[in-house]
């Protein structure tokens, strides 16, 4: 059922369930709007594997030197919400909603 908020939630008894989420820091207007453009279709493995390009091309931009795994997982946690879930603002509105 979904709720005025845009989440929802529904009684699973077993199998599998598909999931699209999409998100916006200005409106559920604008979430619904970035699920269609980032993710217009149900084939999982195409999402995927068109993620995974993304986020290894990224990484292929970049050489990271040192010992401290731990430090390492900060940074690349950082690129990762970074490149997947950027939030710049412009003049009071969102960079990838003004790019639309």
């Amino acid at each position: 059922m979904l709720s005025e908020l845009g989440s929802s939630w529904l009684p699973i008894s077993r199998g599998k369930i598909l999931v699209k989420v999409a998100t916006s820091f200005t409106s559920i207007d604008n979430a619904r709007k970035n699920l269609a453009a980032e993710i217009p279709g149900w084939n999982f493995n195409e999402v995927r594997q068109a993620s995974s390009d993304i986020w290894n091309q990224a990484l292929g931009q970049i050489a990271v030197k040192g010992n401290n795994e731990k430090e390492k997982v900060k940074f690349y946690s950082a690129l990762y919400n970074a490149h997947f879930l950027p939030h710049v603002q412009r003049r009071g509105r969102l960079l990838s909603e003004i790019r639309r």
